[in-house]
């Protein structure tokens, strides 16, 4: 009973509501203990009033809190949705309480029987790509300029941190310029652009970064194909080459719970 008196919880084998029907097969005769509730006149039972027992420990009023918000009672009976076991549970019966029933999943039909789709299998890194332009020399002895190959591992550096160093031989004093394009969110755009001046001859080390919209589309695709291009001030044409970057995807969990609709 609450501290005003206006509720009060018990037990009994008596069918006092309609929807107690737990009697003894082809008798009127109760077999089954039942836990029930008054509120300021009107009788509800917790339990489920359906499943036969033979002893008042199967559904047991254990305690209710001062302001009668809160009853614990133990059962056998699945009073959750979620409750699986059948060894008996200890249940709050709480007003403005309760979980929503499962939505049963839908029947399935042909191909929908199947499950989802296994994800796409992780391809290996290429060991290096080239680039296709210019070689060091042409046959008729003009200079030309010349892209070293992009590794596997600057492949998977890139993917990783954004970042890609091309190195590139030129002939004479002039400027390097590099580009990358890829599409994002469906449409074809630069995503890197850089240039080094060399002053003679020699080795140029030009350090492209992805833009942070095209990292967010590798993110959220776990995959994206860069094309790179680079040009010589001094000489025409250019050198491309295209690699596609992969990144792992990733998982997650869920959990739930259980319990009494409210007065």
């Amino acid at each position: 009973m609450t501290a005003d008196g206006r509720t009060i919880v018990f037990q009994t084998p008596d069918p006092l509501v309609t929807e107690d029907t737990n009697f003894a097969p082809g008798t009127f005769s109760p077999q089954g203990w039942d836990v029930y509730e008054w509120h300021d006149g009107t009788l509800s039972l917790l339990t489920d009033g359906t499943t036969p027992s033979t002893s008042s420990s199967d559904n047991v009023f254990t305690n209710i809190t001062p302001d009668g918000r809160d009853v614990f009672l133990y059962s056998f009976d699945k009073l959750a949705p979620q409750e699986i076991s059948h060894t008996g549970a200890i249940y709050d019966a709480r007003i403005g309480g309760g979980f929503p029933v499962p939505t049963p999943p839908a029947e399935c039909r042909d191909d929908g029987c199947q499950g989802p789709a296994s994800p796409q299998p992780e391809l290996p890194v290429p060991a290096s790509v080239s680039f296709a332009g210019p070689g060091d020399v042409s046959a008729a002895g003009t200079p030309t300029f010349r892209v070293a190959r992009i590794s596997g591992s600057a492949q998977r550096r890139l993917a990783r941190t954004g970042r890609i160093t091309l190195s590139v031989r030129v002939p004479d004093e002039g400027t390097v310029e590099a580009t990358a394009s890829a599409r994002v969110k469906g449409l074809l755009a630069r995503v890197a652009r850089a240039s080094r001046h060399a002053s003679r001859a020699s080795t140029v080390h030009v350090t492209l970064k992805l833009s942070t919209a095209a990292r967010r589309e590798l993110a959220r695709r776990h995959r994206l194909t860069v094309r790179f291009v680079v040009r010589f001030s001094e000489l025409p044409g250019s050198a491309t080459a295209t690699v596609t970057l992969r990144q792992a995807r990733s998982s997650a969990n869920a959990r739930h719970t259980a319990t009494r609709k409210g007065r």
